[in-house]
């Protein structure tokens, strides 16, 4: 019970009678990352006299993901599971603005040792995915090292783990938002230029002309042409693209889809949402002024 506390069940759903009950009671620690972001910039945007002291709910959220979900100071995939993260909760650029916005030096030193690792991890898992002439993509679950894990590791896992497909689809949308806020380095560019290269070369060699939701190292699963999600992160990634052709080819995917609706429209209504936040310049960071 210790591992659960502070954390948030990732899943819920409404029975019979209307009530609320947890299907998984484990968290998604992305979610985590984003309630103690979404809490800082509105502590530095709004301030913490009025009803709600925003700053004082972060440093507990952000002490929660300290002490529940990391290892080695590297996001865990789940806090029963060792040596195991998701490349898509790596989110450097948070973790260098929970170091610009938290008072304590020790947590400064320690959010930005955590964006070094993070930053190390994807680098690496990019350079660890590349395995033949077209395969560029990352993958569900890796280890600690970048290494990208294979096959099933855990009871009920739904995916195996080489797999690209929901959560993998943000990767490159936090390579992007990491480049364009905090600045680009060469791996940033490289990552997102294969990846799409990739995905642009799949869809010239699909009947449907279409690039798919779900790929095995290469082998694409037959799970449908991408959706509103999956085009909206590669339109963020396009924040550090550097090849032209694709990013007009991917923007204007993007561009022309209508707000998600129907049976997804949770998850690809809030990939749609941020995308649409980063590529019009409306994602932003604001700082707090009592540093």
């Amino acid at each position: 019970m210790l591992k659960k506390q502070g954390v948030y069940a990732w899943k819920l759903k409404l029975n019979q009678n209307g009530f609320v009950y947890k299907v998984d009671e484990g968290p998604a620690p992305d979610g985590e990352e984003y309630f103690a972001f979404a809490l800082l910039n509105a502590s530095a945007r709004w301030g913490n006299s009025g009803e709600f002291n925003y700053y004082n709910d972060a440093i507990t959220m952000l002490n929660t993901i300290k002490s529940k979900l990391m290892e080695n100071q590297i996001i865990r995939f789940s806090p029963y599971i060792d040596n195991l993260t998701d490349p898509s909760y790596h989110i450097p650029a948070f973790y260098d603005y929970f170091a610009n916005n938290v008072t304590n030096q020790a947590d400064k030193t320690y959010w930005r040792q955590v964006a070094t690792k993070s930053r190390t991890l994807l680098k690496n898992h990019f350079t660890k995915v590349s395995g033949s002439p077209h395969w560029n993509l990352p993958t569900f679950l890796s280890r600690l090292d970048g290494s990208p894990v294979i096959g099933y590791i855990f009871n009920d896992q739904a995916n195996p783990g080489q797999w690209y497909e929901f959560d993998a689809w943000r990767v490159i949308m936090n390579v992007g938002l990491d480049a364009h806020l905090m600045g680009a380095q060469a791996w940033h560019k490289s990552a997102v230029n294969k990846a799409l290269g990739f995905l642009s070369y799949a869809k010239t060699n699909n009947s449907n002309n279409c690039y798919e939701q779900v790929y095995s190292y290469g082998g694409a699963q037959n799970r449908g042409c991408a959706g509103e999600g999956q085009k909206a992160a590669n339109a963020v990634a396009l924040l550090a693209s550097t090849n032209a052709g694709q990013a007009t080819e991917f923007f204007n995917e993007f561009w022309s889809l209508s707000q998600p609706t129907g049976d997804y429209r949770y998850y690809n209504g809030s990939l749609y949402m941020l995308a649409m936040l980063h590529v019009s310049g409306n994602f932003k960071f604001y700082n707090n002024t009592f540093n």
